[in-house]
């Protein structure tokens, strides 16, 4: 949990105090079983500051399973699987899960709604799909192919190799990859 300041749980009135912080700007990322997890917007603590956030209400919340083959059926681990909401926003500070070695993933905490599950992995072209959480929770299972590889030369115009040459990949309609 690299940057992670600290990590404590609710008393039995549902207040949490989190003490000897360092000045600086935090988020919080609050998780209550059978909730929807909750990520604050960034505030500041100064130094010798007592910052009182007031009351955060957690919805209901439920969950997404899966599992994740290749094109042969096999399982994949280490697969990563991240969370963005309709508007294109992360759902969590970070890839909150990623496969077993049964190719099986689990996201609990996630509001009830429509999102896009990604799922990305080494040597394989990742894929994007939607899937609705409900109260019943939800199954998206996902087939992911190895990707594919271009080989290129750069020359100049006399046919010499060019080092160091920076190579920009876009897709078909223009847009640039950011990863790959």
């Amino acid at each position: 949990w690299e940057g992670v300041k600290a990590q404590v749980n609710s008393d039995e009135h549902g207040v949490v105090t989190a003490s000897g912080l360092d000045p600086a700007t935090y988020r919080l990322r609050i998780v209550g079983s059978g909730y929807a997890a909750k990520v604050t917007d960034p505030f500041p603590v100064g130094d010798g500051e007592t910052r009182d956030l007031g009351t955060v209400r957690l919805s209901a919340g439920g969950g997404v399973t899966g599992k994740v083959t290749d094109g042969g059926g096999a399982p994949l681990e280490g697969i990563g699987v991240s969370v963005r909401n309709e508007r294109g926003e992360s759902v969590f500070l970070f890839n909150i899960a990623s496969t077993g070695s049964n190719g099986r993933y689990e996201l609990q905490g996630i509001e009830f709604g429509t999102y896009r599950l990604r799922f990305e992995g080494k040597g394989f072209a990742p894929v994007e799909q939607d899937v609705t959480v409900t109260a019943q929770g939800a199954v998206a299972d996902a087939v992911m192919l190895r990707g594919g590889e271009l080989v290129a030369r750069v020359e100049d115009e006399r046919g010499q190799p060019v080092a160091d040459a920076r190579i920009v990949l876009y897709d078909g309609t223009g847009k640039r990859l950011e990863r790959t």
